[in-house]
Order: structure tokens, then sequence, then C-alpha cells
């Protein structure tokens, strides 16, 4: 099976894309627009554990291995190959090959060698930050979308094993690494066998196996019905004002949820978009998008739905007093959140400007 697309990689593949592609968006912004690239992939993906575990329950081997060539482009950084044997009769098994951990038992080259030497059998390398991937990998982190699992050592070109080992009459065998993202183990053997467990999954959990080509085909009808759905099964306070769509649910380490590299929901998308209709629902849809930092809010909009807290509905109301000469109660914030029913009761109550303070001077 050739070329094939790593579902492993994917997201630091449109972290990159999306960098380039928008040079001075945010870290909230990027991850928004890799989870929208995500969604929307027609193509599909796979991810090496996917085929270890269809070839464990059906008796057969697989040898998934890196592309070789000194390039650096996407097909070299996130494509790679497998070869199914359905005979394993002839086919070394190195699922069980002893390893050790680059940047720990081994840092360079050398002591690879010497290491190599003293060994009968096969030698495995497991956790090599992947030269071609680094930077892309490293950005990613720096966004927040990348997964788990930490490379100890220094990078390495996996090419440039490939030629280290032939001049220790060794054959490397290169695949992706089950624990570091973008990383890569190397399994060195004395000849040049047929092999099979040449990739070994990690222990991470919940790590996409392969992508829905055919979701973004769907998600748009899903999520145009999927309020009114909610809204005739739900009580109002439990119906979601926003619904962000994700490829997969980012965990931390231990497996829970990790809440900092969840994308913001997109509250534009869910505005009643009603516009104001006199110049003091203007003023009041002004400094509620203010405050919350949004492009543009409707007369309907609800303050606490579109992210509005109390610290927040204090900053408004300091908003109001200076912008507006108004001085609004912090408890009718909560029982009027919205621009049109804050516009009605300041024109209703005609609530004064709170007086300045003045300079006063006492005779002794």
């Amino acid at each position: 099976v050739g070329d094939v697309r790593n579902a492993a990689t994917l997201r630091v593949l449109q972290v990159a894309v999306q960098r380039a592609a928008h040079p001075d968006a945010s870290r909230e912004e990027l991850r928004t627009l890799v989870e929208k690239a995500l969604l929307g992939e027609r193509e599909l993906v796979v991810a090496p554990e996917w085929f270890a575990e269809w070839a464990a329950g059906r008796g057969v081997g697989v040898d998934v291995r890196l592309k070789a060539g000194w390039a650096h482009n996407e097909l070299t950084r996130h494509r790679y190959e497998v070869v199914v044997h359905k005979d394993s009769a002839d086919v070394l098994d190195l699922a069980d090959v002893p390893a050790v951990v680059w940047g720990r038992e081994v840092s360079d080259l050398a002591a690879l060698g010497r290491r190599v030497e003293r060994s009968v059998g096969p030698v495995r390398v497991c956790g090599i930050p992947n030269a071609r991937l680094v930077e892309e990998v490293g950005a990613a982190a720096g966004v927040g979308v990348s997964g788990s699992g930490v490379a100890f050592g220094g990078p390495l070109d996996p090419q440039e094993v490939v030629v280290w080992a032939r001049r220790l009459g060794r054959d490397a065998v290169i695949t992706w690494s089950g624990e570091v993202v973008g990383g890569f183990d190397v399994v060195l053997l004395r000849e040049v066998r047929a092999a099979s467990g040449v990739f070994v999954p990690g222990g991470e959990v919940g790590r996409i196996r392969a992508n829905n080509p055919g979701l973004s085909r769907t998600l748009g009808p899903l999520l145009a019905e999927l309020p009114e759905y909610l809204r005739a099964r739900l009580p109002d306070y439990m119906v979601p004002t926003a619904v962000v769509p994700l490829s997969e649910i980012p965990l931390t380490p231990n497996g829970k949820v990790n809440r900092r590299a969840l994308p913001p929901p997109d509250y534009a998308q869910v505005s009643t978009g009603r516009a104001p209709r006199n110049s003091r629902e203007e003023s009041f849809c002004a400094l509620f998008a203010e405050v919350l930092g949004l492009a543009r809010v409707g007369i309907d909009d609800d303050f606490f739905a579109f992210g509005g807290h109390s610290l927040l509905a204090t900053r408004l109301i300091s908003r109001a007093r200076a912008e507006l000469g108004i001085e609004i109660p912090i408890r009718k914030i909560f029982d009027l959140p919205t621009p049109v029913a804050l516009a009605a009761w300041s024109e209703e109550s005609a609530a004064p400007r709170r007086p300045g303070l003045r300079k006063m001077f006492v005779e002794e």
C-alpha cells in the first residue's frame, strides 16, 4: 500500500498549512482554522496503528515504513508505505525486539554503533525526533494542538540513519514512533529480511485511527438542524449557544479532556444578527461587542450566552457609564442580558449621569 497519508501527523501538517495561509492569526484562531480543515478533509488519512490493529485481528503481518530519500517535503514528512505479508512463515517478526530509548540510553550514532556491535540480534531504537518534521512539530506544540509524547534526544534525518547503518553493514528499518509525535523508530538488522511488527503502537489514549472523508458533505446540514433538535427536547438553559464540531477530543497524557486545546466558539455564526433600530440600541450593541471581544452583536444576543460573566458585566457597567452616562445596577445585566432590553430599560429609567468629583477646600 503506497503513499498513505498519516493521520497521526495530520494536525501537525494543518498547523503548517494554516500558519502559511494566515501568518497574523492568533493561537486561538489557528486552532479554529485547523479544526475546520480537519473536518473538511476529503482525502483518506490513516494512522499506522490502524494497520497494526487490522493485521493483529487477521493473523497477517504488516511492515510500516517511512518514505526513503533526502527530500524534506509533504510526501516524505507525512506519508508512508505499508507491506502486508499474508504468509508469515519466512517473515521476521520485530515486535518484541529489545529496545533502547533515544536520548536516554544512547544519544548519538557513535554510541548506537557500539551498542549494535555488542548485540547478537536486532536492536530497536525508539523515539528519535524526525529532522524532517521537527520544525512543524514545534509549531504545532506552540499552538497547543500536538499530541502527547516526549522526545529526549536530538533530531536525526531518517535517510542519514539508513546511510550510516549501511556503513556498519546493517540494514536500517525505519518506521513511525508510536510514542513521539512525528518521531521515528529504527530497527537495525544484520541482513535484509522481510519483516513484520515493525511499527509498535504506543500507549496514547484516543488517538485517531482514520478520518471520514465524507464528513464534510454531511456536517453542514447536521449543524444547521442540531439547535432546533435540542430545543425541542431540552429546557432552554440546557441548549448550548454554540456548537463546535471537533475531529477528535483533545486529551491530556492521563486521558482527561485538554480544555486549553479546545478551539473557542465562533459566536458570530450563532448571533441573531438583528440590527439595532435606533441609536441607543446601536450603542449597546457596540458596548457588548467591545466587552465580549466580538466583531458584531445583534440586539437579541444574550450577554452571558456569548461568553460574558460577572467580571465582564462590571466592565460593561463601567463602559456604559463612560460612553453613555448611564448608571446600570449589576443586577440589571443579569435580568436584562440583551442590548434591546437594556436599551429599553435605560430609556424608561432615564438614569442621570453620576456627578463628577469636585475638589473641595476647607478653611481652618
